[in-house]
Order: C-alpha cells, then structure tokens, then sequence
C-alpha cells in the first residue's frame, strides 16, 4: 500500500514538473519548397502538444502554453497549400488551427536544439468533385491535381 502511494506521488511529482515550466511559443514561420510547404513552431522550451484532423483542419493543442507577445493571433503563411495559422487561448492551453485548402499529406515532428514543431505539407494531390447531372446521360464533374508547380483545375 505505502509502495502504491508513493509510486503515485512520484508519478504525480514527475507529472508537474514536466509542465510547471511552461514553453512559450515565441515564433512560428513557413518555408515553400517546390515538393512541400513546411511550417515550424519555435519554443523557448520543451513543449508538448496533442494533434487534432478533421476534413480541411488540422489542429495542435499545446498544454501548459504561453505566447509570446509579439505573435498576433493570425500567421499569414500565403501559400495555396497552406493560408495562415490561427492561434486561440483557452485556459492553460493554446490551440494552432491550420486551414489546408487542398487534399494533402502532411509529416508532423519535433526537433530539438532548439525546441520545435516542424510541419511539412506535401503538394501533390488529386481531386474529384461531383458536380451534378446535366442530363440523363452527362455527368459533370471538377478535377483538381495538385503538384510541385501549383495545382490545374479542369471541368469535365
């Protein structure tokens, strides 16, 4: 019982200390390469984070979060891949929300040394949207293919 207690204080120790010092994101920046668009978040800290996706939105929580005051709450990263990075507060967490316009892969990874989060989205994607029926025979539809050039759209 007494070893049960204590391995849960130890844990609990362990725990806060992981996240009394809390990182402060103090940079976040983006690069375009013709394969992909990497966006990085800078930490003065180790920074842990928990990764949301739903269709259009990937989504970063930060816990035990600051913001540097210099960063606003709208990244502009102007690519047509990725437009911006949103940053809301709620709590102890910082939320990042990216908006991908188009159906692409992305790699999410930390690198130290230092502290970062580094995304890198891919280009290279095909699109198929069904636009209706004409008539009982003509279909239309929107092709969209995406690749290291920009994207081509095209109405069949």
């Amino acid at each position: 019982m007494i070893r049960k207690i204590l391995f849960t204080l130890i844990l609990a120790i362990i725990s806060f200390a992981c996240f009394a010092n809390a990182a402060t994101l103090t940079g976040i920046r983006s690069a375009a390469y013709p394969e992909k668009v990497r966006v990085v978040f800078d930490f003065d800290g180790q920074a842990y984070y928990g990764v949301v996706t739903t269709e259009g939105t990937l989504t970063i929580a930060f816990p035990s979060c600051e913001v540097s005051p210099k960063l606003t709450d709208n990244i502009e990263i102007n690519d047509w891949v990725v437009k911006n990075v949103e940053l809301k507060r709620s709590g102890d967490y910082v939320f990042a929300s990216i908006p991908i316009l188009y159906p692409v892969s992305f790699n999410l990874f930390p690198m130290g040394g230092p502290s970062r989060l580094v995304i890198d989205f891919g280009r290279i994607f095909n699109k198929t949207e069904h636009g209706g029926t004409i008539t009982d025979a003509i279909e239309y539809y929107r092709v969209i293919r995406g690749g290291e050039s920009g994207y081509t759209s095209a109405q069949v």
